[in-house]
């Protein structure tokens, strides 16, 4: 184990390890193409690793607003461990719809005086901020937790994910808030790894991403006391979109869920994984990738169970 190795491992800490298996559905004759079932961690999937590093960190807190979409995955995954560990957790919501899938599990876990729902055209995060603050006022430690736990304080977490990767030449990886997607990068940076990494943005943009490794470079500059060079987007990761809006689910989304599911024991759900899944597929092809290639489930299966009713209609 050379010495930036070491060194990463003593920040991150312990960490999960998920399976590797081949499963290779490209079609490239030159390609070992191997799956990172971070979607086998638990029902949180890959954001079990960002909590690594967050819920020590929120322990020393009375109270975590939570902030997310209505839908969200890391809403109800983070509250979950929230409530494990003795912290309050209240989840500021934006959005609205039926109580089902992530919503749902959210409610499970809040009763109705934890959970505020915020209409679209209002700031929530602002919202958020501001309850914070009038509870503060009274001797509370209260922190808010960005939409996809998309703070410095997982950074540590997340970046377990560079650890935990088998040999490869190129990786995929899906990006939500991002904060996977860009901690995992920067670690490898800092592991000298000539890894090349495409990244999917299934929500937000090039320009947000590339911003977020931006503050994170800052942070582990910081952490590990020790400067690397900073990742430059078109030469150490690639920025690829999704096929369509985030949150919009069409019809041919949900069809490979089930194709997935029935071919490949897959569960894929239809908002992150199957665009993902797409999307890699047309990369390994249209750019002729070879050697090992791996891409990393996320998981979030929550969501599957919001379109439960439509995926049934079509079975």
């Amino acid at each position: 184990m050379n010495r930036r190795r070491e060194k990463l491992v003593r920040w991150v800490g312990g960490y999960p390890s998920s399976r590797v298996h081949s499963l290779d559905f490209t079609r490239r004759i030159n390609v070992d193409f191997f799956l990172k079932r971070d979607d086998e961690l638990g029902w949180a999937g890959s954001k079990t690793r960002k909590y690594l590093s967050l819920i020590p960190f929120l322990s020393g807190f009375d109270a975590a607003v939570v902030v997310g979409s209505f839908y969200s995955n890391n809403v109800p995954a983070l509250c979950a461990r929230l409530l494990e560990v003795g912290v309050e957790p209240i989840a500021f919501l934006h959005g609205s719809g039926p109580w089902v899938g992530n919503a749902f599990l959210t409610k499970l876990f809040l009763p109705e005086n934890r959970i505020v729902r915020v209409p679209k055209s209002e700031n929530v995060y602002e919202l958020a901020l501001t309850y914070a603050e009038e509870r503060r006022a009274k001797g509370e430690r209260v922190f808010v937790v960005p939409e996809g736990a998309k703070t410095p304080v997982a950074v540590a977490g997340a970046a377990s994910l560079a650890l935990d990767l088998p040999e490869c030449e190129f990786l995929f990886l899906d990006s939500g808030s991002g904060t996977t997607a860009a901690s995992t990068i920067l670690a490898l940076k800092y592991l000298q790894s000539s890894v090349k990494t495409f990244v999917v943005l299934i929500a937000g943009d090039a320009h947000e991403f590339v911003q977020t490794i931006r503050t994170f470079y800052a942070h582990m500059i910081e952490k590990l006391e020790e400067v690397f060079t900073l990742p430059v987007a078109g030469e150490d990761y690639f920025l690829l979109p999704a096929p369509s809006a985030f949150g919009r689910v069409a019809h041919v989304d949900l069809n490979a869920t089930i194709v997935h599911a029935r071919s490949r024991g897959l569960l894929a759900d239809p908002v992150y994984t199957t665009k993902f899944l797409s999307v890699v597929a047309q990369t390994v092809n249209v750019h002729r990738l070879y050697g090992r290639v791996v891409a990393v489930l996320s998981g979030g299966h929550g969501t599957i169970h919001g379109f439960s009713g439509r995926l049934l209609k079509m079975s």
